[in-house]
């Protein structure tokens, strides 16, 4: 799968499938090709927001999933939910 392929998808919440926003971005390690997490815009803010890798715990056909908004790193900008 190619990072561009993430880009859109949704990212919910496994407790309660709540969509918590769409992946914006995929933040890539250039030097080791490794995938450092993801940019995270909500519905509500305009800013993205941090998600680290080890945060997401699946990646499938339409979303990428998380155990909780807790694990969205707001930058000041977003309330978690």
């Amino acid at each position: 799968m190619k990072a561009s392929d993430l880009t859109g998808r949704v990212v919910v919440t496994r407790a309660d499938a709540a969509p918590r926003g769409h992946v914006d971005d995929v933040l890539v390690d250039a030097t080791y090709r490794q995938v450092l997490g993801f940019r995270v815009t909500q519905e509500t803010c305009d800013q993205a927001d941090a998600l680290p890798r080890d945060s997401a715990t699946a990646v499938g056909a339409g979303a990428l999933t998380v155990n909780s908004s807790d694990t969205i790193n707001t930058e000041g900008c977003c309330p978690r939910r």
